[in-house]
Order: structure tokens, then C-alpha cells, then sequence
């Protein structure tokens, strides 16, 4: 099923690497949030979307990818579903037209799905040299 009403914040790109766990091998990266603490301290001062959300009315995500260049500075997500209580996302790394900077970029968004309790994330995320990544994650329980 189709969520609607989902909302994305898209986060400051970083030229350092990320500190997400299997970053050489994965490409992208999915987690849930359950605070302004679980952000990764990168992107922790940027994100407003936890201010502004929530815990108990639905689930945050974070998510990250690459980019071969400067311009390859923000991450889409393009649709998000719900089957089985667990969330389905499609997202990309747009790039601008043109070369800007040759430097690895890591560009990242939150995204705060409404209404739903799912424990589960699987997310597609094609990076900016257009491979396709699926990474999966868990709510983690205290």
C-alpha cells in the first residue's frame, strides 16, 4: 500500500566520509531515528525534522548515499509503502547537470512517515553513479 503524507528534510551534503556502518561495501545507508541523539553528529546540527516531529505519531528514517562530484548534493526519495508492517522506500541521488567539483559527496535525507509503527525498512537507493543499493534496517528496541 502506498503511503501518503510522508514528509523529507534533505540534509547539508558532507565531503567527508560518513560514519554509517558498511559504507565501503553498501553505498547507502538506512536507519531508524528515535531522537535528535540518533542522528549521525555529522548531520546532527541540520536536522530539524526530530524538533518538529513527533516520536510516538509515526516513524523517522535517515538516510545516505554517494555522489561522484559537488553536484551530486541532495537525496530523493521518490515513493514510499507499507506491506506486511514494514516500510518500502525508493530513493536517488540527484545531481546537477554538468561537472561541478571532483569530490566523493554524501548526500542524505530524513524522512518521517506519519501514522505507522513499522519496525521494518528495506530501501532502494540508487547512488549518483546510478547503482542501484537495497539496505535494510530494524527499529532498534531500549
Amino acid at each position: 500500500m502506498t503511503v501518503d503524507g510522508w514528509e523529507t528534510e534533505t540534509l547539508e551534503p558532507l565531503q567527508q566520509r560518513p560514519e554509517w556502518p558498511g559504507h565501503d561495501d553498501a553505498g547507502a545507508h538506512v536507519r531508524f531515528l528515535r531522537s535528535q541523539e540518533s542522528v549521525p553528529k555529522r548531520h546532527a546540527d541540520s536536522l530539524g525534522l526530530t524538533a518538529r516531529v513527533a516520536a510516538d505519531s509515526g516513524r523517522l528514517l535517515y538516510l545516505a548515499s554517494a555522489g561522484p562530484d559537488a553536484g551530486c548534493d541532495r537525496l530523493v526519495v521518490d515513493d514510499v509503502t507499507l506491506t506486511d508492517g514494514a516500510l518500502s522506500i525508493d530513493a536517488h541521488v540527484a545531481c546537477d547537470s554538468g561537472m561541478a567539483a571532483q569530490v566523493i559527496t554524501y548526500p542524505a535525507s530524513a524522512l518521517w512517515v506519519p501514522d505507522v509503527t513499522a519496525d521494518r525498512a528495506t530501501a532502494s537507493i540508487t547512488d549518483g553513479w546510478e547503482q542501484s543499493h537495497t539496505v535494510e534496517a530494524t527499529v532498534e528496541r531500549e
